[in-house]
């Protein structure tokens, strides 16, 4: 990064691949740490975060794109179920989570979050019901193993990772 440029570039290995075990939660970790030094520049950064896609869910809402999320903000469709059962958002989030691992978003508002209470991943769709578990401890949500929740439709859902590509990352000036 150099104050000679207009258009200052930040040139970055960003994850060739990302095992679905501990990258993910790091790649969102390190994205989140660069974006904010470079906003106090005046600058912004983009990065392609890691995401997942959902196949074959019997229930279609949750097939699609999920892009990875930052672990301290709480999951709309989560605020709704909390809102709805009159608990505290943020203390429940804080309860659930481990408040380290990336949750992934779909543009529909469908989520999947690690839950740290039972051990397992948790696939909601966007109004916050959860439809498929699975237990595992791993950083990133398996590629098999779910199991519908009662009232959930099979067949049961395919979780693979996109991983993001080595390359350059823009930095622009903050508009």
């Amino acid at each position: 990064l150099t104050d000679t440029h207009k258009k200052p570039r930040l040139v970055a290995f960003i994850f060739f691949t990302i095992p679905l075990r501990a990258n993910s939660a790091l790649f969102v970790i390190l994205s989140v740490f660069f974006s904010q030094a470079l906003r106090c520049r005046g600058m912004s950064i983009h990065i392609r975060a890691p995401r997942i896609i959902v196949k074959g869910a019997g229930e279609s809402v949750v097939n699609g794109a999920y892009a990875a999320r930052d672990p301290l903000k709480v999951p709309e469709g989560f605020a709704v179920v909390c809102r709805r059962m009159m608990w505290n958002t943020e203390s429940t989030w804080k309860d659930l989570s481990d408040l380290k691992r990336p949750w992934f978003e779909h543009d529909n508002g469908s989520y999947i979050y690690w839950n740290r209470s039972d051990g397992r991943w948790w696939l909601d769709g966007p109004n916050g019901a959860g439809l498929y578990i699975v237990e595992n401890g791993n950083e990133s949500p398996p590629a098999e193993g779910w199991r519908a929740l009662r009232g959930a439709k099979s067949p049961l859902p395919i979780i693979e990772l996109v991983t993001a590509a080595l390359g350059d990352v823009e930095a622009k000036e903050a508009a």
